[in-house]
């Protein structure tokens, strides 16, 4: 089981986990299936304003998602902290996030088929 603990967050309506550290520095290996962004912040501030795949400057810190993030064109989204990334609040370990989303992903799959056979 692992034991690395992460926030948890929403990010543009995703949950995903969040750590200050780049994913290199982590003590464990990130599991298979979870895609890997990196947060920037701003210039004037410590703001959280964009996400990428790799920041090289000004690192606030990497997210983990369950599903693939569209970058766009520009490879990079802007982002604001108070509307798109919203922390809920919660401290959880890979395992728990991986088994939390499955649980969600199943009920709902539930309510889908209990629609259908009406």
């Amino acid at each position: 089981m692992r034991k690395e603990t992460f926030e948890f967050y929403e990010f543009k309506g995703r949950k995903v986990l969040f750590t200050p550290a780049r994913a290199r520095y982590l003590e464990e290996p990130v599991p298979e299936g979870l895609f890997k962004y990196e947060i920037r912040h701003s210039d004037e501030g410590f703001e959280p304003c964009v996400l990428a795949k790799h920041i090289l400057v000004n690192h606030y810190g990497t997210i983990f998602s369950r599903v693939p993030i569209d970058l766009g064109e520009r490879g990079y989204i802007d982002f604001s902290e108070d509307i798109d990334f919203i922390d809920l609040n919660q401290i959880m370990t890979f395992d728990e996030y991986l088994s939390m989303l499955e649980e969600n992903y199943d009920i709902k799959e539930q309510e889908m088929n209990m629609k259908m056979i009406r």
